[in-house]
């Protein structure tokens, strides 16, 4: 998620006591780096690159925060991705912010949210500015109902798979696919968001090879990209990834949403990874109640959960 506007404060050390000392004052609890964040927010009624005024706080990550915002002249409300300030002089953040943008404008397609403008301030500020949606993401719907009903299921997943199938033709592939990223619509559609970490690909034949913002390649062997828990095992491998990847992070999420767990149900990164590089996936049903769901989206996710690419469906 992106960030709020930081501004610099002086930052004492932790006591060994785990609490905050200064030489002349009390000894303070270390406040959160979330809370951190969250008191160096935008305040509604900041404007944003002379434009976009700040109406509330949608959410808040690492890297920055979101914003339901209004777009003075036209009055369209949006929401926008903004890079925390100590970031956005970053070089590699610039890069990969504007990646983000390219590639999520890239594919035209109703599962896809709509970006609408990226730049930067004058003060510096990074901003990403996209449709504003109403409604909740997949994680947040799993984690109150758990296992969804098969048909549903299927619906999502569908409506993911068709969002790919047109990345992939645009020759973006998403390297990030997870519940959070997918939203559901109160009017029902699937959205796929945060292309943060797209790899943007350069047909060559069979062989897509990776473009960076300025035409030229991006490192890829060795770089470790992506959540551990969805991850496939060529990302794991610090290998090159393409559509198959995202493949196998779609069979991670159709486990997930017919079974109720996780395909590794590991908690530590490393171990996980392991998992998914070496470790056979489960059946779904070995885990779900028999009977739960058809036995063709057992096979499917066998399929889309195979180690190899080469093994995987074809395409999305």
């Amino acid at each position: 998620m992106a960030g709020p506007h930081k501004s610099s404060h002086p930052v004492t050390g932790p006591s060994p006591s785990g609490r905050d000392e200064s030489a002349d004052g009390p000894k303070r609890p270390r406040a959160s780096k979330i809370d951190v964040l969250q008191a160096n927010a935008l305040r509604p009624g900041t404007v944003v690159a002379d434009r976009y005024r700040i109406e509330r706080v949608l959410g808040i990550g690492g890297m920055g925060a979101v914003y339901e915002a209004m777009q003075l002249g036209i009055d369209r409300r949006v929401a926008l991705k903004v890079v925390r300030a100590d970031l956005a002089g970053d070089s590699t953040m610039a890069a990969r912010f504007q990646r983000e943008a390219r590639a999520a404008a890239a594919v035209h397609h109703p599962n896809v949210v709509v970006v609408h403008e990226f730049g930067q301030a004058h003060d510096g500020t990074l901003f990403l500015v996209m449709e504003l949606l109403a409604g909740e993401s997949l994680s947040q719907r799993v984690k109150r109902e758990g296992r969804l009903p098969p048909r549903d299921a299927v619906r999502i997943i569908a409506e993911v798979a068709s969002a790919l199938d047109a990345a992939h033709e645009a020759g973006v592939v998403h390297r990030d696919l997870k519940p959070d990223n997918i939203f559901l619509e109160s009017s029902g559609v699937v959205k796929v968001l945060d292309f943060g970490i797209a790899r943007l690909l350069e047909r060559s034949g069979d062989t897509p090879a990776p473009i960076g913002t300025d035409g030229g390649a991006l490192p890829e062997i060795g770089q470790m990209l992506g959540t551990p828990r969805y991850m496939s095992p060529e990302a794991v491998a610090r290998m090159p990834v393409g559509p198959a990847a995202d493949l196998y992070s779609l069979g991670c999420i159709l486990f997930e949403l017919l079974s109720s767990r996780h395909v590794f149900t590991e908690k530590e990164p490393v171990i996980l990874m392991g998992h998914h590089l070496r470790t056979p996936a489960p059946r779904l049903r070995e885990v779900a109640p028999q009977g739960a769901f058809p036995a063709v989206l057992d096979d499917l996710g066998h399929e889309l959960l195979a180690k190899l690419p080469v093994e995987r469906l074809a395409s999305a």
